[in-house]
């Protein structure tokens, strides 16, 4: 089976759906590696890992290192189709996805900032991590989103509220799509700015403007993408 490039990244995750449903994937066993499935599907490393990352990110898949991606649960409906979880229909585009971020993510921040400096240090240690990852990463989308994605994941985390930490890794396992055309509209420039921004803040200890360069941060996209709809 070759993979049509269009869609690649939304395909590959049909494909491994299909492949769970079937029972071709077993629970608990490895699944096929990386460069078979590659090979298989004509696809590049890096829109299958990307892929592969949002069935981890919603436990269905877990990755080890040097030993491979394993099959966790096999009930998607649980994971994908449970009525008291948010629908993919719920973020229909990309201004909806902004705005909900918008109600959470500043919020996020200032919790995160406010955590004893222990674990504060800890957040700014992975912070700078992939914020050096998104730096190397400009003019390459899948690893720069990648590196974004786990930036905002980590402050959501680190608020120390399991439930916001949660939706936030739902939401981007969802909406990979939307924050990929985000990157299109967008670039890379004023991600690195706001980021860099928020990581100073951090690293001051100064809440009160971590969560104000977070709201920013998501405003200033919003106003962005209504801009290219004038």
């Amino acid at each position: 089976m070759k993979i049509i490039k269009t869609s690649v990244t939304q395909q590959i995750i049909e494909y491994i759906k299909e492949n769970i449903q079937n029972g071709s994937w077993k629970v608990g066993e490895k699944i096929p590696s990386e460069p078979s499935l590659v090979e298989e599907l004509g696809v590049s490393r890096a829109s299958l890992r990307v892929a592969i990352q949002q069935y981890v990110a919603l436990g269905v898949l877990r990755s080890e290192q040097g030993k491979g991606t394993f099959l966790e649960s096999s009930d998607l409906d649980a994971v994908l189709g449970n009525k008291n979880s948010i629908s993919f229909s719920d973020f229909s585009n990309i201004e909806k996805v902004l705005e909900f971020r918008r109600i959470l993510e500043p919020e996020a921040t200032y919790m995160a900032a406010k955590k004893p400096k222990e674990d504060l240090d800890r957040l700014i240690s992975i912070l700078r991590k992939n914020y050096e990852v998104m730096e190397k990463s400009v003019g390459k989308a899948a690893d720069f989103i990648a590196a974004d994605m786990n930036f905002h994941r980590e402050i959501a985390f680190a608020s120390g509220n399991e439930i916001i930490g949660n939706t936030i890794a739902f939401v981007f396992a969802n909406t990979f799509k939307w924050h990929q055309q985000i990157n299109d509209y967008f670039g890379f420039t004023d991600g690195i700015w706001f980021h860099s921004e928020i990581l100073k803040a951090l690293e001051s200890g100064n809440a009160k403007k971590a969560k104000n360069l977070m709201e920013r941060h998501m405003t200033h996209a919003i106003d962005e993408l209504n801009a290219q709809k004038d």
